[in-house]
């Protein structure tokens, strides 16, 4: 079984089905030229399989049905150096990747050069730390402690000891709040084309790792697949080789299955973090006072501050009046003094008040007309359908005459009949209208001739009127025509023989009168 194992990571085993080839998941090893025969896949068996080495060939010749350039027993094959031409050719690998140390192996056949990182499992380093372990050691002087001087350094993550330090301490450590912030005006069209390309990279690792999960599907089936051929070969050759069948010979084939330790999630956490210790309080720092000495009469008047007089309050605390607090405050005594472009300030504003009105004045009248012409477009229009619907109606109406027939004489009496009737309800409202105005107006024999022509009244020429021809008011007077004008003096125009509104009540009551005042005072 460690046989069949072992053979497995190196060999690379054809896939008739797949037409591929995979290797193992073994850590790959520097190929090393072998005797074993079974490296050889048999006739038919061949599909990527290339020949690299003498082994290769069993001893014997090239191979027809592979298209690769191949030497065998060293035919045709260029001189070691490779001659004057320093150009490689292409050579794979084991794992069927190019081989890029061949430059660093050229014209080193027989020396070992290590060039893959598994080849430095387990290789101890001593270039630096044994030269430094072969220098002398010397005393340090103050120049070279100066020169060699570094601060200390705090660990973002951790200190010397191995605690972990806070990340508010690690802020404060590293200076930035000290460091004065400039924004510059690309920032945001930098941060725009930093999230566009996060946003990008992520979509790429996504995808990325899409494929590595699908690849990775793909190699657990290859790998499941090719363990088991290999099971398979390996029992074939051990029969045909040998002669003696494989173990367990009842079974067809071994099934190898490759699975990763399981994680437990409920495992305790394997690292702890330490807490840094409370540091030891300091003593203060000492302050520094100058001697003691004692104080003259120039530093008493040096130090003497005068009372502060309170603006509220006197001496003897009596609250002092708002107009004498103003009055000391000497505000009265400060000329004011008046910008000249506050009234240039005034005016604009009251030009630009004007012009707002002037326009507002202007938008509304604007709107108005709008409205006028709105209304009056309405009214033609509904004027057009009401003369549109008159028309359709008489047309209807000529229509239905049409169609029943009628003949000029019964159209000739129907508008006589209609003028008639016209003529009737013309008499009926002026009866209705006499009725109503009967008992308003005054009798017509009180009229005079004049308004009843003027009415439209009938006048009766043969009635009697009883009632005189003058006003009885005007007889039995004692005065003659002179009386209202004072004997006929024409000079005084006195047309009433008496005041229209005589206050006969006035002289009781008290009117001022300047004179008598002066009289009086003197």
């Amino acid at each position: 079984m460690a046989d069949f194992l072992t053979r497995a990571s190196r060999l690379r085993v054809a896939d008739a089905s797949v037409g591929s080839y995979s290797v193992s998941s073994a850590p790959i090893r520097a190929v090393k030229p072998s005797t074993n025969s079974s490296r050889i896949p048999p006739y038919l068996h061949r599909q990527g399989f290339v020949p690299r080495c003498e082994e290769d060939f069993g001893g014997g010749g090239a191979y027809p049905e592979i298209f690769v350039a191949q030497f065998p027993l060293g035919m045709g094959k260029p001189a070691d150096g490779g001659g004057n031409n320093s150009t490689l050719p292409l050579q794979l690998g084991a794992d069927g990747r190019l081989e890029y140390d061949l430059v660093v192996r050229q014209g080193s056949t027989k020396t070992v050069v290590y060039t893959r990182p598994e080849n430095a499992d387990g290789v101890q380093l001593q270039g630096a730390a044994a030269v430094a372990a072969r220098q002398l050691p010397r005393k340090l002087t103050l120049q070279d402690q100066q020169d060699w001087k570094i601060p200390p350094c705090v660990s973002n993550w951790k200190n010397q000891k191995g605690y972990t330090i806070p990340l508010d301490k690690r802020v404060a450590a590293d200076g930035r709040n000290l460091q004065d912030v400039s924004v510059n005006d690309k920032f945001a069209s930098l941060s725009e084309a930093l999230y566009i390309a996060e946003r990008q990279a992520r979509e790429e690792i996504r995808l990325r790792n899409e494929v590595k999960k699908q690849k990775k599907i793909r190699e657990e089936e290859l790998r499941e697949q090719q363990l088991r051929q290999l099971a398979a070969q390996a029992r074939a050759e051990r029969s045909s080789t040998e002669g003696v069948e494989g173990h367990n010979s009842g079974c067809a084939q071994r099934l190898l299955r490759l699975e990763d330790l399981a994680v437990d999630p409920l495992e305790p956490p394997r690292f702890k973090h330490k807490r840094v210790p409370a540091a030891r309080f300091s003593p203060p720092p000492p302050v520094l006072h100058s001697p003691t000495r004692k104080l003259t009469l120039q530093d008493q008047q040096d130090w003497k501050i005068p009372p502060c007089v309170s603006n509220w309050k006197n001496q003897k605390g009596y609250t002092i009046p708002l107009d004498k607090r103003v009055a000391a405050d000497g505000r009265n005594l400060q000329d004011v003094s008046v910008n000249d472009k506050f009234a240039s300030l005034s005016e604009a504003l009251y030009i630009a008040e004007r012009q707002a009105r002037e326009e507002i004045r202007l938008r509304n009248e604007v709107k108005k007309q709008k409205k006028i012409r709105e209304e009056e477009l309405r009214e033609q229009q509904l004027r057009q359908l009401a003369a549109q619907a008159r028309a359709e109606r008489a047309q209807l109406l000529q229509q239905s005459r049409r169609a029943a027939g009628a003949d000029a004489e019964e159209e000739a009496e129907r508008q006589q009949r209609e003028q008639l009737a016209r003529e009737r309800e013309k008499d009926i409202e002026r009866a209705v209208r006499l009725e109503r105005s009967r008992g308003k107006r005054r009798d017509d024999s009180q009229r005079d001739i004049s308004e009843m022509v003027a009415l439209g009244l009938p006048v009766d020429a043969k009635k009697q009127r009883t009632d005189s021809m003058f006003d009885a008011r005007l007889f039995n007077q004692a005065g003659g025509t002179d009386s209202g004008y004072k004997g006929g003096e024409d000079d005084t125009y006195n047309l009433y023989d008496r005041p229209l509104f005589a206050q006969r009540g006035g002289a009781g009551i008290y009117q001022f009168s300047r004179d008598r005042f002066s009289a009086s005072v003197g």
